[in-house]
């Protein structure tokens, strides 16, 4: 009875489904990399917005197109 085992995964897809699937896997890199730069500035847009500009946490939400609660989160972790 062997004690221990190393399994090793052998996937072939094949060449065009592999390309296929790094492009996918490129796209989701550079989507992550936006979805993270959209959440920086939006942060900062809510700061300027309901900091220096005076605006309320609806107007702010308003005007980027995001739910006030969105805002109102934001605005209380920049604090």
């Amino acid at each position: 009875m062997a004690r221990k085992a190393t399994l090793v995964d052998d996937v072939r897809l094949g060449g065009g489904v592999t390309r296929v699937v790094r492009r996918v896997a490129a796209a989701r890199r550079k989507a992550d990399a936006v979805q993270a730069k959209v959440q920086q500035d939006t942060r900062a847009a809510v700061k300027e917005l309901t900091g220096r500009l005076g605006l309320s946490v609806r107007d702010a939400a308003e005007v980027l197109g995001i739910s006030y609660q969105r805002v109102q989160q934001l605005a209380q972790q920049g604090r």
